[in-house]
């Protein structure tokens, strides 16, 4: 599985067994303005972690801007993201796209971290959250459990 959280300005990647914790993994964090394209960042990513063959490999992008029908344009870079092209490009076995603020969101509501703020505190039965993220842009994440 390679995984990675693409924003503006870097990226991080871990590649690893699917199942496996991650808890001791180093990340791969590389600059993304540099890019021209996400085939090349790619291709290094996959040098970097020494990976010849992705065949047997699924690849989980979160990436910084909208997601619509596995494609994304990014917010603060000219780049763009095709889960087809990428699929066909490198081989994976599978490749899916996410917003990176819909990633964490569903990541928080899943486990809240221990550093998490609560900035006011609401009805618990309401189950409305609001993710808000600062790095090379603002981001938010809205979400609602069901009843």
């Amino acid at each position: 599985m390679l995984a990675a959280d693409i924003g503006g300005t870097h990226a991080r990647f871990l590649y690893g067994l699917a199942g496996e914790p991650a808890d001791g993994m180093q990340p791969l964090v590389l600059g993304t303005t540099g890019y021209q394209g996400m085939e090349p960042l790619i291709a290094d990513v996959l040098h970097e972690f020494g990976v010849q063959s992705v065949s047997d490999t699924d690849a989980m992008l979160a990436v910084a801007g909208p997601v619509s029908a596995g494609r994304a344009q990014f917010t603060n870079l000219s780049l763009s993201v095709d889960a087809q092209v990428l699929q066909r490009h490198f081989g994976f076995r599978r490749v899916g796209l996410i917003n990176d603020l819909a990633a964490a969101a569903r990541s928080v509501a899943e486990q809240p971290p221990a550093e998490a703020t609560l900035l006011r505190h609401g009805l618990a039965s309401s189950g409305r959250n609001l993710l808000l993220s600062v790095g090379t842009g603002l981001g938010t994440a809205y979400w609602s459990r069901g009843e």
